[in-house]
């Protein structure tokens, strides 16, 4: 079904007829009516065009929910215990620890790994709300603790192309020697 937007509405709103696709687009992926890919295509963008351009505007990429967290749980068929917890170096970025926040499952770092480490920036990030999201202070929790990685040349590097809480995440996590990840 075409939709038909008059020139003189795209005019007064001072869009193109691309840019006014990449808006709907957008729109409606943050409004979760649309899938990354189904509102890439929507904006005639490739994916990782329209990846930069929901960042280009804060709109979060990736959702997490409830759901998506226990099929990410049940995938990977481990649990950890208290003694192995102690051996595995988790660093952290924001989006990991705002989501759960935000579904009141916060405890689950500490279930699952004890200890986790958040870099200064992230710590930041999450102090500031967000909407949908309320701010979260790292301090409350004691399982999180914040850690500034050694390498700031490196972390200027990385600040470049990516934002200041990743870049310290990476570096930390490599200084640290992070458990990797098993995705």
């Amino acid at each position: 079904m075409p939709v038909i937007i008059p020139d003189e509405t795209l005019k007064q709103a001072g869009l193109s007829e691309r840019e006014a696709l990449i808006e709907i687009a957008c729109r409606l992926f943050d409004a979760n009516k649309l899938p990354l890919n189904q509102a890439a295509r929507l904006a005639r963008m490739a994916r990782n065009e329209f990846e930069s351009e929901l960042m280009s505007r804060e709109i979060d990429i990736y959702r997490i929910d409830e759901e998506y967290l226990r099929h990410e749980l049940e995938m990977s068929g481990r649990t950890l215990e208290p003694q192995a917890r102690r051996m595995t170096i988790v660093v952290s970025g924001t989006s990991p620890i705002r989501a759960l926040h935000f579904l009141a499952q916060i405890t689950l770092l500490e279930q699952l790994f004890g200890t986790v480490i958040v870099p200064p920036a992230v710590a930041e990030e999450l102090a500031r709300a967000r909407a949908p999201f309320s701010p979260v202070d790292v301090s409350a929790f004691s399982n999180l603790e914040v850690r500034a990685p050694r390498d700031q040349q490196l972390v200027q590097h990385y600040i470049e192309t990516i934002e200041a809480g990743e870049a310290q995440a990476i570096v930390l996590a490599v200084e640290l020697k992070a458990t990797p990840s098993h995705r």
